[in-house]
């Protein structure tokens, strides 16, 4: 029973807004408060020679008390924050009971001792106390408006029982304005409601947008993980597949199977770059891919470009030229690579006669383009933008070329987005296309011209030593690298490695892969192991089929450089002379 009576000062909508409306009060009090103390200042100087010392000192250091309780015990939410709802309104109650019969009583006596003059100077300062409380402290409309409506018909029926005519009229001025107040009161309240309600509404869609971002994320999480098991499960034989394929190419002596096997090596060459398309593109969708951005010279870019695609360019008699560059970028290193790769890519695979030649034109501002032309059968200006889509290829290139599923220049849009690069595309039909990106250009750090020399083949004679757990990938590799010249040694554990090193010297070149099948030990171990034995540190490659970035992150960290399967053979005989020329940083293939 006590609850209802307390609970009825309070309308349904101050219950449901309880929380929200003592916020309100809390964060207004101390100004409230303040506003009191200045009321009382003025009339001490209205009243100043009517009442005497004492009651001056009675009232002021009440309201100096007043004013130290609310600053100090009403913000403690507990005080209006207590799990016993009851209790917080009756203190709510109290509070606005005290500051409504200091006023009462200050007027009383005020109306003792003093004339009309001065009680129209206090009818004043309490309208404006008033109205500074309807705005501050006016949230909690059925007790305030309870409360206020006491305080003004007290004042009015004092007021009405003078004999002077002139408090009459200040009578009716205090009615007056009072029911002014009540309506502000009330639009206020409305107006406040609504915007509790709607923060209420908002807090309730954030929490739900966060709780989906959260399902987002972690379903993200767990496509990458599943996108890394199925690329390593499916990498691996298909890497097993392409040794195989050109180990028999390689061993074949019957003319009649020679165009069989170049066409099975073609098209497990054709099957694993639409493998690494597809996969790549639904990571980039799955939002595991995240771009690391670092300085670096272009020519790098281009010398790498240069490895890869001169024999593709010579086998179909076009010129591929590369104009050197002493330009520095500012971007990640593996997706601009995979970018331009893909443009000279299409370039050279779209191209019957010419060439092919990459170039940087410099902005007017804080940026270069890098840029891919050719002289194939170009692309006309109704699909410059449907070529950057999924699975698309126009109908010239699908009569001619033979190979790939439309997801080199889909890869590429989006890794330019993920970069802040911004595309560039012009082509003229049957003449020739032009691709290319707009990068921030930084200051070169040193000269790097010197780095465009050819690279030489170098592999003959060069010690390495070779680790994996899968047999049959081993003994191909094993048999691909000794058809270069190499002298190549198959390493099974880091101890069986520091027993060769210490037999036969160290090794120019150390290839493992990731997963050994030892609970102990991955690849990366025993290429840390090779790099702290040997005397002078070998170049050290991770070829793996698991595709995780946090594998890659850690690899850099290692200075060991990525190669992910399957392993093309002109490709990664391009690519190991490159490691085996220079001194230069670690690159993921």
């Amino acid at each position: 029973m006590p609850f209802k009576i307390w609970s009825s000062f309070l309308s349904e909508q101050d219950r449901v807004l309880y929380e929200q409306n003592v916020r309100l009060l809390l964060r207004n009090l101390p100004l409230f408060t303040l506003a009191n103390f200045l009321g009382y200042i003025i009339c001490t100087l209205v009243f100043v020679n009517a009442f005497s010392l004492g009651l001056h000192l009675i009232f002021g250091i009440s309201m100096l008390l007043g004013s130290i309780t609310i600053f100090v015990v009403i913000p403690n939410r507990e005080t209006l924050f207590t799990e016993d709802r009851e209790r917080g309104v009756r203190r709510l109650v109290l509070a606005y009971i005290l500051v409504i019969a200091w006023w009462a009583v200050y007027f009383s006596t005020a109306m003792k001792y003093a004339d009309v003059l001065r009680m129209q100077q206090f009818s004043a300062l309490i309208t404006m106390l008033s109205s500074i409380a309807v705005i501050l402290v006016g949230r909690f409309t059925r007790l305030f408006t309870l409360c206020f409506c006491v305080a003004v018909a007290y004042i009015v029926y004092r007021y009405l029982n003078m004999h002077d005519e002139s408090f009459r009229f200040l009578a009716v001025q205090i009615l007056l304005t009072a029911l002014a107040q009540l309506y502000f009161l009330r639009t206020l309240n409305e107006q406040i409601a609504i915007a509790l309600y709607v923060k209420d509404e908002n807090s309730g869609l954030v929490e739900a947008l966060q709780n989906k971002n959260e399902a987002l994320e972690q379903a993200n999480y767990s496509q990458s993980r599943y996108l890394s098991a199925a690329s390593h499960d499916l990498r691996q034989p298909l890497h097993a597949l392409a040794l195989l394929a050109n180990d028999a190419q390689r061993k074949n002596t019957n003319l009649q199977l020679s165009e069989t096997l170049q066409k099975m090596e073609q098209a497990i060459d054709s099957l694993s770059l639409s493998f690494n398309a597809m996969l790549n593109l639904s990571r980039l969708d799955a939002g595991v891919v995240k771009p690391q951005f670092t300085r670096f010279p272009i020519q790098r870019l281009f010398t790498r470009l240069m490895v890869e695609y001169a024999d593709m360019a010579q086998q179909k008699n076009l010129s591929f030229k590369i104009h050197p560059s002493q330009a520095w970028v500012l971007s990640d290193e593996g997706m601009l690579y995979s970018i331009l790769g893909n443009f000279v890519s299409n370039a050279l695979r779209y191209t019957d006669k010419g060439g092919v030649l990459i170039g940087v034109r410099h902005d007017a501002g804080q940026a270069l383009k890098i840029m891919v032309y050719d002289t194939g059968s170009g692309v006309p200006s109704e699909k410059a933008k449907q070529i950057f889509q999924e699975y698309q290829r126009l109908e010239a290139a699908e009569q001619r070329v033979k190979g790939g599923v439309g997801l080199g220049l889909a890869i590429s849009e989006r890794m330019a987005r993920l970069l802040g690069a911004r595309l560039l595309v012009k082509s003229i039909p049957e003449q020739g296309s032009c691709f290319g990106l707009m990068v921030p250009k930084v200051l070169a750090q040193e000269d790097v011209l010197a780095d465009s020399a050819p690279i030489q083949d170098v592999l003959a004679g060069k010690r390495v030593a070779i680790i994996d757990d899968d047999e049959m990938a081993l003994e191909s590799l094993n048999e691909l690298l000794s058809s270069w010249g190499m002298e190549v040694s198959i390493i099974l554990s880091s101890d069986m490695l520091v027993e060769s090193i210490a037999e036969e010297g160290d090794f120019d070149l150390v290839i493992s892969d990731y997963h050994l099948g030892m609970a102990h030990e991955t690849g990366l171990d025993i290429l840390a192991e090779a790099q702290k034995i040997q005397k002078i540190p070998p170049r050290r490659l991770l070829m793996t089929g698991d595709t995780r970035t946090e594998l890659a992150a850690e690899a850099q960290t290692l200075g060991v450089s990525v190669w992910y399967k399957p392993l093309r053979p002109v490709r990664f005989r391009a690519y190991l002379n490159t490691m085996l020329n220079r001194t230069g940083e670690t690159i993921d293939i």
